[in-house]
């Protein structure tokens, strides 16, 4: 299964997938609620990064960390 990433550029983008992921039942890896824990709180991110999606667990990195992931959203392009 290939991993899903979620391109965002700003905290609205950042807040609207985390939403939506978390109503599908989603959590960061540690089992933490993904709005409640946002990467733009934890750490001086600029807000261009990557959220991951593969086998039920969501993560986060830098851009530069994209592979070969299926785009699912680009908010680059908004």
């Amino acid at each position: 299964m290939t991993a899903k990433a979620y391109i965002v550029a700003n905290e609205q983008q950042e807040l609207e997938v985390l939403e939506q992921l978390e109503r599908e039942d989603f959590t960061w890896l540690g089992g933490e609620n993904l709005t409640d824990n946002k990467p733009s709180n934890w750490f001086n991110v600029s807000l261009i990064y990557v959220i991951f999606v593969e086998n039920n667990t969501v993560t986060w990195n830098f851009l530069s960390k994209l592979e070969d992931e299926e785009i699912v959203y680009d908010g680059r392009k908004e």
